[in-house]
């Protein structure tokens, strides 16, 4: 059954998708929690994007590999590993090469990758074009296990068990529709942050600012309209960095600070940036000190308010990027 479910993905001839699709319920957000086959998860975000991603097997040798699908349908391949020759001089360019075996034993699919991440700590790549993608797919749905092995050592750098990968592919394939009733944010027009405050406005300091050490302390403006900048204050140590979030005029008079819409049960208050290119404020809530792991909130100022517009999350801490976080919810955005 397994092998017969992945050339049907492969192929893309399996004819349950158009059945799940209309079984949805509107307003669900398709996925707000990833769902688990085995060893494989997946996670749609309303929006028609989805992601299917396996971790490696042993604590001692992490790793992961990541199908995420963008609502434009384009499908990248991400896969990642420990990379134990980490600090070591190395005598060549480093290559690493997946191999994805059969019950048997046997590699069914292979392919060698340059290099590490720009940390130089971890092996990492992506597959994009389409063929390949195909390829890959095909022979993860109806292999055994996927090992990242780094040319050289006889030992793998991570092995990802493909159990339940047939099955997390399907289902993110069948549900990568788009919720109609998730939310329509209009994000504000851009505005100039030409002439910012170069000093920020007299505010009672929290219990974590006086505490703070002068050199971890940052402060950041940025304008969110004419007459209204917005200052955040963080304090840089550890890994989740305590934030708070304050309004003024352009002489620094303090205004009220703009209401961030959460969805119920989450409290975000740490590493908050505001990007004024797109609008979007971010905060993410880390799981450990490499920053592979945890919560990422984004919302998007419509003038009034910041509108909550995304959350990716990963509960796994092998090494995974924030930027190849599944997403578990996207609202829709549109230009003022």
């Amino acid at each position: 059954m397994r092998r017969t479910l992945g050339v049907l993905l492969a192929l893309g001839l399996w004819s349950g998708a158009s059945q799940a699709r209309a079984e949805l319920t509107p307003g669900t957000g398709l996925a707000r929690h990833p769902v688990w086959f085995g060893n494989w998860g997946a996670a749609c975000d309303g929006q028609g994007g989805c992601s299917s991603w396996g971790m490696g097997t042993s604590w001692a040798s992490p790793g992961y590999i990541i199908l995420a699908t963008g609502a434009d349908g384009r499908r990248v391949i991400t896969l990642g590993a420990y990379d134990t020759n980490h600090g070591r001089p190395l005598r060549a360019p480093l290559l690493f090469t997946l191999e994805i075996v059969d019950d048997h034993g046997h590699v069914i699919w292979s392919r060698p990758f340059p290099g590490r991440d720009e940390s130089r700590i971890w092996l990492w790549a992506r597959m994009t074009k389409p063929a390949e993608v195909d390829r890959a797919l095909q022979a993860l749905a109806v292999g055994r296990e996927a090992r990242l092995r780094v040319d050289g050592k006889a030992e793998p750098a991570t092995v990802v068990s493909l159990n339940g990968s047939a099955a997390a592919l399907l289902w993110a394939r069948s549900h990568d529709g788009v919720d109609a009733a998730a939310p329509v944010i209009r994000r504000a027009p851009p505005v100039s942050q030409a002439r910012l405050p170069r000093s920020r406005p007299r505010w009672e300091p929290s219990e974590y600012e006086a505490a703070c050490p002068s050199d971890k302390a940052t402060v950041k403006a940025a304008r969110l309209a004419p007459g209204k900048v917005l200052w955040i204050a963080t304090c840089e140590i550890g890994y989740n960095n305590d934030s708070i979030l304050r309004l003024a005029d352009e002489r620094g008079r303090l205004l009220e600070t703009p209401a961030i819409e959460t969805p119920p049960g989450v409290e975000v208050g740490q590493n908050f940036t505001f990007d004024p290119a797109t609008r979007v404020l971010a905060a993410t809530v880390y799981g450990n000190s490499t920053w592979t792991c945890g919560d990422a909130y984004r919302w998007v100022w419509d003038g009034t308010r910041f509108r909550f517009s995304s959350r990716s999350r990963m509960d796994e801490c092998e090494g995974m990027g924030e930027g190849d976080w599944p997403a578990t919810y996207r609202a829709r955005i549109v230009d003022r």
